[in-house]
C-alpha cells in the first residue's frame, strides 16, 4: 500500500508539471480519456496485477474466485480471502489514485488558467502603451518631419553623461541651456549643502546600460517624451579640503531614473545640433550662458522648450507613473480655453521652483530666497516660514519624489492650483556650515501646494521652463524681500504675470477623491481623452498606497517576517527598491508620514482597488501579498471573502478589457 501510494504520489508530480506546460482544457480532456481507458477496457488485468499472488481477490486455492470453493463469490471473492499477496482493495487503490489525478488536472488547471490571464493581461498592456507611443511618435513627425528616436535617444545619453559629470564638478552652468530653472534651483541646492559640509559627490565609471521610451505625448502645445535611462556608476563622497574619500562611502551603484523631456509641437530638429551640443538651436551660434539662458546673437530664450528639447523632470523608478492626459485633470481644458500656451509642465516646473526656495530659506536661514515666489497675502505662510528660520531648523539632502497637478479651480480674482508634492528629508537644528544636530530621522512627506495666479493672465511662450525668472521680463530671480523684479520693477507677487505661492497644506484623500472624482466625469465625457489615458489609474500614486498600508500595519503592533517580506515584494512590484521600501516602513513606525488614512470603507475600497489594479497589470499577487492585504482590509471591516471577490473583479475586468 505504502509503495503503491508512493508511486501515485510521484505520478501526479510529474503530471503535475507536465499539465502546467501544456496548461488549459486541452490537458483535462487527454487526461480523462486515459482514466476512462485505465477504468474501463482492461479491469481483469490491471486489478490482478494489483492484487499480487496470482488470484483476483487473493487466496489459497487457484480457481479465478480464489479460496477454496469456485464461484465468483465464493470464500474469497471479490471481497474475500487475505491469503497470497496484498492487503488491500486495488479498485480502491485505483480510484484514490483517480482523485488525486482529478485534483492535479483541477488545480494545474487553475494555476494555467491564472497564468493565462495574467499574461493576457500584461501582454494588452504593453501593446496598448506600445500602440499610444508609436501614435504619439507619429504626431510629433508631423510637425517634425526630421524628428528621429534613434538619434534622440544618443542625444539623451549625451546630456546623461553632461549632468553626471556637471555633478561631480558642482558647477551646473554648462547644462544650463537644456535644463529647466527647476531642475536648475534643485542641483544648486543640493551642491549648496555638500559644500556647506566640506564635501563633494564624485561619479566617475559613468556607463549608460540602456535608454528605452516608456511614454510619448503630442499634444497641440508641446510634445513630450519620458525615456528610462538605466545606467551604473562608481559614486563616492570626498573631503574638499585633502580629496580623500569619506569611508564607507564608495561604490558601484546601477540605477534607473526617468528622464522627461519637452519640445514646442512643430519645432524643427536641427542637423547641426542644438543645447545639448552647446548650440543655439535657433540661430546655431555657440552657447556663452551667464545669468539669463538667452543666446547672445539672437536673443532667443533658449530654455524655453521653444526651439529643442528641454529637460524637466528626472523621476526615481519607484515614483513613475505612467502619464495620462492632461486635458483630463480636472480644470485644465477650461484654464487651457483662456489660455492656449498653458503648460502643465510649466506650473509644475514653477511649484519645484517654490519647494527649493523654501528649502533654501531655510538653509541659509534668509526668508529672502522663498520671497520673491510668495504671494502678498500668503501672510500665515510667511510666518511658519520665518518662525522655522528663527528655530534655525533645516533640512538635509532634501529629494523631490512627486510633483503632481491633482486641480485647477477658477474665481476671482485669483484662479488657483492645487499640487501635490512628495518628497524626503531630514530634519536638522543648528548651523548648516558649523555646529548642528539630527532632530529627527529621515522621513517622507506629502503636501500640496496652493498656487494662485490672477484670472486671465496668459503664459508666455518663453515662461514654459523659465520659471525661476521674472513672468515679465525674463529676468533671473533675486534673494531679495523686494517684491519687484530688480531688473523691470514688474511685480512678482501679485500673481500678475506668473503663479505665486499662496498655502502649503499637509495632504489628505479629500483631496485626491475629489480630483479622481472630476477627472472620471470628464473622461467619461471625452471619451477620447478616456482611450488615451487607458491604462493610467488616476493620479495613481504607489509609494502614497504603500505608505498608508505601512502606516495603518504598523499602527496596529509590529510586523511579522513574513509580513514584511511580503510588503518588500509589493513594494519592489510597484517599482520601490529594498532601500526605499525600508524608508517607507521607517517612516511609518515613527508616525513621520502623517498621512491620512481612509475614513470611511469607500475610501478604504479605493485604495485597495489602486493596488491590485496597478499590481495586476504586471501579474498576480503572491499569497503573502494577499494576506499582507487582507490584513489591511480587516481593519476597515472587509472580509477575506470581500478581498476575494474584489481580487476577482478586477482581473476579470482587466481580462475582458484585454481582450477586447
Amino acid at each position: 500500500m505504502f509503495y503503491l501510494t508512493t508511486i501515485a504520489t510521484g505520478w501526479v508530480l510529474h503530471l503535475r508539471r507536465w499539465l502546467q506546460r501544456c496548461g488549459g482544457w486541452r490537458s483535462v480532456i487527454v487526461i480523462g480519456l486515459l482514466l476512462l481507458c485505465c477504468l474501463l477496457l482492461t479491469p481483469e488485468e490491471l486489478l490482478a496485477r494489483a492484487g499480487g499472488g496470482g488470484g483476483y481477490g487473493g487466496g489459497g486455492g487457484g480457481g479465478f474466485g480464489g479460496g477454496g470453493g469456485g464461484g465468483f463469490g465464493g470464500g474469497g471473492g471479490f471481497s474475500g480471502g487475505r491469503g497470497g499477496g496484498g492487503n488491500a482493495d486495488p479498485r480502491v487503490m485505483l480510484i484514490v489514485f483517480a482523485i488525486m489525478i482529478t485534483i492535479a488536472i483541477y488545480q494545474s488547471y487553475q494555476q494555467s488558467r491564472q497564468n493565462h490571464i495574467a499574461n493576457t493581461i500584461r501582454r494588452a498592456h504593453q501593446r496598448q502603451s506600445q500602440r499610444l507611443r508609436d501614435e504619439a511618435i507619429q504626431q510629433i513627425q508631423q510637425g517634425d518631419p526630421a524628428f528621429d528616436l534613434d538619434a534622440f535617444s544618443k542625444r539623451s545619453e549625451s546630456a546623461f553623461v553632461q549632468i553626471q559629470e556637471a555633478w561631480t564638478q558642482q558647477d551646473m552652468t554648462p547644462v544650463r541651456a537644456f535644463i529647466s530653472d527647476g531642475i536648475f534651483e534643485r542641483f544648486q541646492l543640493q551642491l549648496a549643502m555638500q559644500q556647506a559640509q566640506g564635501l563633494r559627490n564624485v561619479m566617475q565609471q559613468i556607463q549608460v546600460l540602456d535608454v528605452s521610451l516608456s511614454a510619448a505625448i503630442a499634444t497641440e502645445q508641446f510634445d513630450t517624451l519620458h525615456l528610462r535611462i538605466q545606467a551604473s556608476a562608481l559614486d563616492y563622497q570626498i573631503y574638499v579640503k585633502n580629496g580623500q574619500i569619506v569611508p564607507g562611502t564608495q561604490r558601484v551603484e546601477q540605477f534607473v531614473e526617468f528622464w522627461s523631456f519637452h519640445r514646442r509641437h512643430g519645432a524643427p530638429t536641427r542637423t547641426r545640433g542644438g543645447s545639448i551640443e552647446g548650440r543655439c538651436p535657433s540661430c546655431g551660434s555657440p552657447l556663452n550662458i551667464v545669468d539669463k539662458v538667452q543666446c547672445d546673437a539672437c536673443s532667443a530664450w533658449v530654455n524655453s522648450a521653444e526651439h529643442d528639447w528641454v529637460l524637466a523632470e528626472i523621476t526615481q523608478e519607484s515614483e513613475w507613473n505612467l502619464p495620462g492626459d492632461d486635458q483630463s485633470t480636472p480644470g485644465v481644458a477650461t484654464l487651457r480655453a483662456q489660455d492656449p500656451d498653458f503648460s502643465l509642465q510649466h506650473l509644475e516646473d514653477r511649484t519645484s521652483v517654490m519647494f527649493w526656495r523654501l528649502r533654501a530659506a531655510e538653509f541659509y536661514r534668509e526668508l529672502g530666497y522663498a520671497e520673491p515666489v510668495l504671494a502678498d497675502d500668503a501672510t500665515q505662510l510667511r510666518e511658519r516660514v520665518q518662525q522655522t528660520l528663527n528655530e534655525q531648523n533645516y533640512f538635509h539632502e532634501p529629494a523631490v519624489g512627486l510633483v503632481d497637478l491633482l486641480r485647477v479651480e477658477h474665481g476671482k480674482p485669483l484662479d488657483r492650483a492645487f499640487v501635490k508634492i512628495r518628497w524626503s528629508g531630514t530634519r536638522h537644528k543648528g548651523d548648516p556650515n558649523g555646529r548642528n544636530s539630527v532632530r529627527a530621522t529621515k522621513r517622507i512627506y506629502t503636501e500640496v501646494f496652493v498656487l494662485g495666479r490672477k484670472s486671465g493672465v496668459t503664459t508666455g511662450t518663453r515662461q514654459t521652463f523659465s520659471t525661476a525668472s521674472c513672468g515679465n521680463c525674463g529676468g533671473p530671480l533675486g534673494v531679495t524681500r523686494d517684491a519687484n523684479c530688480q531688473y523691470c520693477g514688474a511685480s512678482l507677487t501679485t500673481g500678475t504675470h506668473d503663479w505665486v505661492l499662496l498655502d502649503v497644506v499637509p495632504f489628505s484623500r479629500q483631496f485626491q477623491a475629489t480630483a479622481d472624482q472630476m477627472q472620471l466625469g470628464y473622461e467619461q465625457a471625452h471619451p477620447l481623452v478616456a482611450l488615451a489615458a487607458a491604462g493610467h489609474t488616476p493620479h495613481a500614486d504607489r509609494s502614497l498606497d504603500l505608505g498608508l498600508i505601512a502606516q495603518m500595519l504598523l499602527a496596529d503592533g509590529a510586523l511579522s517576517a513574513k509580513e514584511l517580506a511580503a510588503f518588500k515584494q509589493l513594494a519592489k512590484r510597484q517599482g520601490l527598491s529594498e532601500r526605499e521600501a525600508g524608508l517607507l516602513l521607517s517612516s511609518a513606525a515613527e508616525q513621520g508620514l502623517n498621512l491620512p488614512q481612509p475614513t470611511n470603507p469607500a475610501e478604504a475600497r479605493q485604495l485597495l482597488e489602486q493596488i491590485i489594479y496597478a499590481v495586476s497589470l504586471d501579474g498576480r499577487l503572491t499569497r503573502g501579498e494577499q494576506r499582507l492585504l487582507r490584513r489591511y482590509a480587516q481593519q476597515h471591516g472587509f472580509s477575506n471573502y470581500d478581498v476575494n471577490l474584489l481580487l476577482k473583479s478586477i482581473r476579470q475586468r482587466l481580462y475582458e478589457e484585454a481582450k477586447a
